[in-house]
């Protein structure tokens, strides 16, 4: 996937739409878009992915009014529909293809929304003909953007408090938990990691929080759960679990942030020896 602008200029420039213009989609753009959803078939941990673009249409409405407010969503003229088979991490490998999607269309100049929910059962999960063993756990809308944000924008906005950033030394660490990670550290460092601080997530929670190793040389990624977002009680609720996708989103943001600052690495999975107490790892990305 290739863009024009940097990825810290569109990861900056990239904020929730929920309101877009009545003006369709340009046809060279969706054929790029396509392309490069022909392209995600994997995710860093091997989960099996497909994707596909979908045009708006009447039954998608009845789909987002059981996610109440949450799938509120004004003129959007589409969305990509995707599908993973869970080898154990396809939330995390979900979240990491499609965060690339919201990146490049983010470059194409159009708005995106993230919607999560289980749409298993839903008229997004017949338009990708879902096959056994496969979830679809989120779907993202996108538009052309409007010139001023709508009041629906405003108000989601508000609810959610998408402006409000965790605290930078409340997010990442070295060398353990015990010890924030000072921001008097290589800018290459610094620059990857509030990339991560400006992801999307699930109502603005903010789940991440990575450790790195003294040299930089390893970055371990682990999920500090919000109340109330447990696997149990969104399972509960028919929801797919979010803050795992939050991971996978990112991952995606630290990969592309290290990579065009000139360090090569991968996404691993190697527990530090540090106590991390409750929080989940999730992977480490180690420098090669």
């Amino acid at each position: 996937m290739k863009t024009t602008r940097s990825v810290f200029e569109l990861v900056t420039e990239r904020t929730s739409w929920r309101s877009y213009a009545k003006t369709p989609v340009e046809a060279e753009k969706l054929k790029k878009i396509e392309e490069v959803l022909g392209g995600l078939t994997k995710g860093p941990f091997g989960s099996d992915l497909r994707f596909l673009l979908s045009i708006t249409g009447e039954e998608d409405s009845e789909t987002l009014k059981k996610l109440g407010t949450y799938g509120m969503i004004r003129n959007n003229f589409g969305f990509v529909v995707g599908a993973v088979k869970d080898s154990g991490k396809g939330l995390e490998d979900y979240g990491f293809a499609m965060e690339a999607v919201v990146l490049y269309l983010t470059d194409l100049g159009l708005g995106t929304c993230w919607l999560g929910g289980t749409f298993n059962k839903s008229g997004f999960a017949a338009k990708i003909n879902v096959q056994d063993g496969e979830k679809v756990p989120a779907v993202l809308a996108f538009g052309n953007r409007t010139g001023t944000r709508g009041v629906l924008d405003a108000v989601v906005r508000m609810g959610a408090g998408s402006r409000k950033r965790i605290a930078f030394e409340n997010l990442f660490f070295s060398p353990d938990f015990s010890k924030p990670l000072s921001e008097n550290r290589p800018e290459t460092w610094i620059k990857s990691l509030s990339m991560v601080r400006l992801g999307p997530s699930a109502s603005n929670k903010q789940p991440w929080r990575m450790v790195a190793s003294p040299d930089g040389s390893a970055f371990h990624l682990f999920l500090e759960r919000t109340p109330g977002y447990g696997e149990k009680n969104l399972k509960f609720f028919g929801m797919a679990d979010m803050q795992r996708i939050d991971m996978g989103i990112a991952m995606r943001h630290f990969d592309l942030s290290q990579a065009e600052s000139g360090a090569v690495g991968e996404w691993i999975i190697s527990p530090p020896g540090f106590d991390f107490g409750k929080r989940e790892y999730v992977a480490t990305w180690q420098a090669r």
